[in-house]
């Protein structure tokens, strides 16, 4: 907001006219910024809606099935061991 003054300055319509531009700018970023709360809404659904959805389960475990063995769980649990303390690849 341009100060009050008592004299005639050059600058006191520059800073104005800046204040113009900013609250029109401010306005415009407002009014995308809900349209496109609207269009997620639109896309997305309302949060409570999504709140209430199943998450959908993978194929393996809705047939009660897995696709590795233990002997490959734990050769990757040991992979990630080696990894974590940086030893490299075997």
């Amino acid at each position: 907001m341009a100060p009050a003054v008592d004299h005639d300055c050059v600058l006191v319509a520059v800073v104005e006219e800046q204040q113009r531009k900013l609250d029109a700018l401010l306005a415009l970023a407002e009014r995308q910024q809900r349209e496109l709360d609207q269009l997620k809404k639109a896309l997305i659904g309302p949060k409570s809606e999504r709140a209430k959805t199943k998450k959908m389960m993978s194929p393996e475990k809705a047939l009660g099935t897995t696709t590795s063995t233990p002997e490959s769980a734990q050769a990757r649990a040991g992979r990630r061991t080696r990894a974590s303390l940086g030893l490299g690849p075997p």
